[in-house]
């Protein structure tokens, strides 16, 4: 084998590692500029997400204290109910027991 085809081969295959190395660099830099960018939106929706959740937690409040108020006036419409049928019944015990 010829000393100066070597000597081109290994020139050849210098240049080509060069090549790879220049292209995978790209793609580096490429990679971290998109991860960057990655980092800069999860920072963004997290905060978004944690007023979000603040928000959703006032509302969620507000609606289980509507609906406590609405099943304590049921409560109550059902108590009285109660107390006016057992009064009526007391009421009736005693005049059947006047009747005797």
């Amino acid at each position: 084998v010829d000393p100066a085809t070597e000597a081109r081969d290994a020139v050849k295959h210098v240049r080509k590692l060069k090549k790879l190395l220049e292209r995978l660099a790209v793609g580096r830099d490429k990679l971290q500029a998109q991860m960057k960018a990655n980092r800069s939106s999860a920072r963004r929706i997290e905060k978004e997400l944690a007023d979000v959740e603040v928000v959703a937690k006032k509302k969620s409040a507000k609606l289980g204290r509507e609906k406590a108020a609405k099943l304590r006036k049921q409560m109550e419409g059902k108590a009285v109910r109660a107390q006016s049928r057992g009064d009526k019944a007391a009421q009736k015990v005693r005049q059947n027991q006047k009747k005797l």
